[in-house]
Formats: structure tokens, sequence, C-alpha cells
């Protein structure tokens, strides 16, 4: 999955980053600020792999969803959400990009 630099929802546009520092400071592989509309991952490596990275940026995107939406979901839920919709997005090889006309 390609990570995108910025993602609108909700009307709103966040900006995605990669920073070591951030997430390091919130024990965390990724983290999303509502007030400041960014999200944070960590630098990929050999610990945070390509998968690990998608299914982190799921993962903070169910949180805008929730955020948004006003509804409770516990971090577990939301941990298991991110893999679901990881694991079906790549083993269906979704792609959402609108077909180019010719």
């Amino acid at each position: 999955m390609k990570i995108p630099k910025k993602i609108r929802a909700f009307g709103r546009e966040y900006l995605v980053i990669h920073d070591d520092d951030i997430t390091a400071s919130y024990e965390s592989h990724g983290l999303v600020s509502h007030d400041k509309e960014f999200i944070a991952l960590r630098k990929r490596s050999l610990s945070f792999s390509e998968a690990k990275e998608a299914s982190t940026f799921l993962h903070e995107i169910i949180h805008i969803i929730e955020e948004n939406l006003n509804i409770a979901i516990d971090e577990d839920q939301v941990n298991l959400l991110a893999v679901a919709l990881y694991t079906i997005l790549v083993d269906n090889k979704l792609n959402f990009q609108p077909l180019e006309s010719k």
C-alpha cells in the first residue's frame, strides 16, 4: 500500500508524516492529532515493515472515523479492524483509483 502524503477526511486535510521522535514520545507506531490535523507514522525499518506501516496507517484512519462519528471503539478493536481491513485490501488486490479513460 502506498501511503499518501495527505488525506482528506470529514472536510479536513490531514498531513501524513514519518517521524520517529513523535511516535517514540507516545511509545507508538503511529498517532493522529485531530487538533493539528496530522498522522505521524514511524519510519520504515526492519522492525517496522511495509505491512505494519500500512496497517498502522489504517489504524489511525479508523481513529479519525471514530472521532468524527462520535463512536467508541477500544484500542484492541481498532487494532483488529485495521489488520482485518489491511488483509482484505491486500488479499484481494483492491485499488480504488478510478480507471483511466482512453
